[in-house]
């Protein structure tokens, strides 16, 4: 545990390839990484651990990971925890990576926004966000489990989300316009496989795939279709 008082936290320099853990190994893993009482907390570092926790910041205080995350807890278990953050901000270079049904959730404190970078996402579990003004998001989700997002999506970027069950429960915006001229959609692509008859049955995978759209005069808000 990290306890800074209310002061500033920074985990590596940037720039020199430092790793916390010094491999993805299971044996050579942190355990849980946890920090509270921080102010602006900056994540230079790779981190190779069971378990990252952040437990609230100070007021407008800003959370910043630009290198990779890799974290398998070894059981099913919510491995990357920030809980009443006002801004979190996921670099170019942090890529997440979670195993063994590791998920992830990101709570702000209804004042900042989370912003996550080109650096793709590939998690073992479940992915949610919620109480933050805007999420802007320019990488690539593949969960194995449910993707939650709950505030105002930006897309910086064409990408896609995949997960066993995709929820939106705000607007998707652009924030820049497509090169060519066509709306923003949100579809499904699925693979169906039948049993032999006489069952009949139906099993079904689909992927969201989330494009930008041009804005129009008046905001546009976009739901998925209904499977």
């Amino acid at each position: 545990t990290i306890n800074a008082s209310g002061g500033d936290v920074t985990l590596g320099r940037a720039g020199m390839g430092d790793s916390f853990g010094s491999s993805v190994a299971a044996d050579s893993r942190f355990g849980t990484l946890r920090v509270v009482s921080v102010n602006t907390l900056n994540v230079e570092a790779a981190i190779n651990a069971g378990v990252f926790q952040q437990d609230s910041a100070s007021a407008n205080a800003t959370t910043t990971f630009n290198g990779a995350l890799n974290l398998d807890n070894g059981v099913a278990a919510t491995v990357l925890s920030l809980t009443n953050i006002p801004n979190v901000v996921f670099g170019n270079g942090a890529t997440v990576t979670t195993g063994t049904t590791g998920s992830v959730s990101l709570d702000g404190d209804t004042t900042g926004n989370l912003t996550v970078g080109t650096g793709a996402w590939t998690l073992n579990g479940d992915f949610t966000e919620s109480d933050f003004g805007t999420f802007t998001l320019s990488a690539d989700f593949s969960a194995a489990g449910n993707v939650n997002i709950n505030d105002q999506l930006l897309l910086d970027a064409d990408v896609t989300i995949s997960g066993a069950n995709v929820t939106f429960s705000n607007t998707i915006n652009s924030l820049t316009a497509p090169a060519r001229s066509e709306e923003g959609r949100v579809g499904k692509e699925c693979r169906s496989r039948w049993a032999p008859y006489p069952e009949q049955k139906q099993t079904t995978r689909c992927t969201n795939r989330v494009h930008q759209h041009r804005p129009s005069r008046s905001q546009d808000t976009i739901s998925p279709r209904a499977p």
